[in-house]
């Protein structure tokens, strides 16, 4: 993937992520169970991410909002995905 690929993905991915990173927990949601802790890190060339230990295959899909997919990692081993 191209430098400029991955800064776009990069751009992407956290204009995306940012109103995910804005939500807070209602009263409804704070007991609720939780699931796997999953982190995104980007630079300026890349986004990782990390899952906790206990995963053991990871996928990342980008898709457009009610459009057709942008990215599809396909399958992976291990729980770090550069």
């Amino acid at each position: 993937m191209s430098t400029t690929s991955r800064s776009a993905l990069g751009v992407l991915f956290l204009a995306l992520a940012t109103p995910l990173l804005a939500q807070t927990q209602g009263p409804a949601a704070a007991g609720a169970a939780s699931g796997p802790v999953i982190t995104a890190t980007a630079s300026a060339d890349r986004i990782r991410f990390t899952a906790s230990t206990g995963i053991v295959e990871m996928r990342v899909e980008l898709f457009v909002s009610g459009g057709p997919s942008l990215y599809d990692s396909g399958w992976m081993k291990g729980n770090v995905l550069d």
